[in-house]
């Protein structure tokens, strides 16, 4: 599901871009003889205001660090963008092939959303449970996925980053990405379980339940990894870059003081779970927890406590052959980079 998109040859080595609202993490993945091959990965600082036309220059600046960081001669690339105007709902829509439904719901928005969304990218696709028994069942309506951002900012993600002399081949919501690459990581519980997908991101966490591998409900949750640097800020009474410095490393102990607000994304989880799990007659047993939150140890202990099940620590990467890179640095971040790794796995 890309917010746009241009036709791309076929390479043995793709770049994957998040452009996040906190950091910019992208990767280089190869095809290798036994899979596919991690040959390096980099984390820089997201320009203040994004999609402000005063940031266009330290983007691009950003843009030319994290390619220059990842040590590569590619200037294409395959991006996935955060905001926190998205759009990702489920629908009911006729029964239309997958080119008129994007053209369906472009046009016709405030019909199938409740919402007058001219001025965005979208972006559709048939889910799960229908499309896995297309051939079989030709019921007049269908489930779909609807993605969408605000034309302007998915223009302005583009413009930085041709301003720093990179093609963008294409652009998606890391919400989507996100998919890709756990579908390729946990390919066997994906294909053998129903699995929750949490990817909290600076402003918005993202829950996306799958089926047999393929999406099942995906929801978009007003909260992420800002709240909890706000909360650290308020209680110790440190500056925010601070904040930021010490929340990797909070233990358990001092990693209590964010159980207040981790139980307002908890609850939120925990109704979309009771809700899926009802709507399809399923039991979400296994899931797992991407972004700069999922990398503590003592947040994801609160979390699972806090919603009673057990979110385990993604690493987006694994399967992949990371023999190039040093590990425990991987480790460090790697729940940070599922939507850099899936913008670039689904092109390979």
């Amino acid at each position: 599901m890309f917010l746009l998109r241009k036709k791309a040859r076929k390479r043995d080595t793709v770049v994957g871009l998040d452009l996040g609202g906190h950091q910019w993490k992208g990767v280089v993945i190869r095809r290798a003889a036994q899979g596919l091959q991690l040959s390096q990965y980099a984390v820089v600082p997201a320009p203040p205001n994004p999609g402000k036309a005063s940031s266009q220059a330290q983007a691009a600046a950003a843009a030319q660090a994290l390619l220059s960081q990842l040590n590569t001669s590619e200037r294409q690339a395959n991006v996935a963008m955060s905001t926190s105007n998205a759009v990702l709902a489920k629908i009911e829509m006729p029964r239309l092939s997958p080119e008129e439904l994007r053209v369906a719901v472009s046009l016709n928005s405030i019909r199938y959303l409740r919402r007058d969304l001219s001025s965005y990218y979208l972006d559709a696709a048939e889910l799960g449970d229908s499309a896995a028994s297309s051939k079989t069942r030709r019921t007049p309506t269908m489930p779909v996925l609807v993605a969408g951002a605000p034309r302007e900012e998915v223009l302005w993600c583009r413009s930085a980053l041709t301003a720093a002399r990179i093609k963008a081949e294409t652009i998606e919501l890391s919400a989507v990405a996100a998919i890709n690459a756990l579908q390729r990581s946990h390919a066997q519980v994906c294909e053998q379980n129903d699995v929750l997908l949490l990817d909290i991101g600076h402003q918005v966490t993202s829950l996306n339940f799958l089926r047999s591998g393929l999406p099942l409900m995906a929801r978009l949750i007003p909260f992420g990894g800002a709240q909890i640097t706000d909360q650290i800020v308020q209680t110790l009474g440190v500056p925010p870059a601070v904040a930021e410095q010490q929340k990797p490393s909070m233990n358990t102990e001092t990693g209590e003081m964010m159980r207040e607000p981790l139980q307002l994304l908890a609850r939120e989880v925990r109704s979309s779970i009771d809700f899926v799990e009802r709507q399809h007659d399923c039991a979400i047993r296994h899931a797992f927890a991407g972004g700069g939150t999922a990398c503590n140890a003592a947040f994801l202990e609160i979390l699972s406590q806090e919603i009673g099940l057990l979110i385990q620590r993604w690493n987006p990467l694994e399967g992949c052959d990371t023999a190039g890179v040093e590990e425990a640095a991987l480790r460090s971040v790697a729940p940070c980079l599922g939507a850099a790794a899936g913008a670039a796995v689904a092109q390979l």
